[in-house]
């Protein structure tokens, strides 16, 4: 196995002309002057500790976070307590969408490892779409891609065995990966077999039997939360 893997951890720049984000990051395809707006409007907040909240359920909406380093888990509490995780985020990822229509939060954010954010607030974000054509633009499609991150698991999930489900979830963190410029093939999972296991609906005993099943297959290696993906066809056709 390979020790080193590329990890999720940049360095902390402060200027999105040179932050390594740029092509996915709202920050994408503007112009030098929207550029030089949206920095000004940036705020970086305090880094993350793991275990840490961003946000929690029912907080007041007031600002959109964007990731720059480390990854965030969204779950939502029902009124017995019970925690259901809904997603996981990484570097270049917005979040804090789910508060815009009711201007509350309706899931809580809580870092997987220690975590840098941009934070921007609601009333600067409105300017900056209606001053910055390209920003506007770029926002859209970052809204979009993350609803077809969500589409695309929610109808992979529906009525799929527990390896498929995990094979699936293991080549979405592949893509996801891959999209920000990390190795899609080595890559360490931030979050627990637990959450895994919790995000898809299984036992956390179950995820990790397939974990060493798809070890044993030859398909993947596992080294606690790092792993390498060793015949990347033979995941894609355990996913179906």
């Amino acid at each position: 196995m390979v020790q080193n893997p590329k990890i999720v951890t940049l360095h902390p720049t402060l200027d999105c002309n040179h932050c390594r984000l740029h092509a996915i990051c709202v920050a994408g395809n503007m112009t030098e002057e929207e550029t030089k707006r949206l920095d000004e409007a940036i705020v970086h907040v305090n880094p993350l500790a793991q275990g840490e909240y961003l946000f929690h359920q029912g907080d007041r909406f007031e600002s959109l976070y964007i990731i720059r380093s480390g990854s965030v888990k969204s779950f939502m509490t029902d009124a017995d307590g019970i925690e259901q995780i809904v997603g996981f985020n990484f570097p270049g990822d917005l979040l804090g969408l789910d508060a815009i229509d009711e201007k509350y939060h309706t899931t809580s954010a809580v870092a997987l490892q220690h975590s840098a954010l941009c934070k921007l607030s609601w009333d600067d974000f409105n300017k900056l779409s209606q001053q910055c054509p390209h920003f506007h633009a770029q926002c859209l499609t970052s809204f979009s891609r993350e609803l077809i991150h969500i589409h695309d698991m929610v109808m992979a999930m529906g009525q799929k065995g527990v390896e498929q489900k995990l094979a699936i979830f293991l080549l979405a963190i592949s893509q996801r990966m891959k999209e920000r410029g990390f190795s899609d093939k080595e890559f360490i999972l931030s979050m627990s077999r637990s959450d895994i296991a919790n995000f898809l609906g299984v036992a956390a005993e179950t995820v990790s039997r397939e974990f060493t099943q798809l070890q044993k297959e030859g398909v993947i290696q596992v080294d606690r939360r790092q792993v390498k993906i060793d015949c990347m066809d033979s995941l894609k056709s355990i996913a179906g």
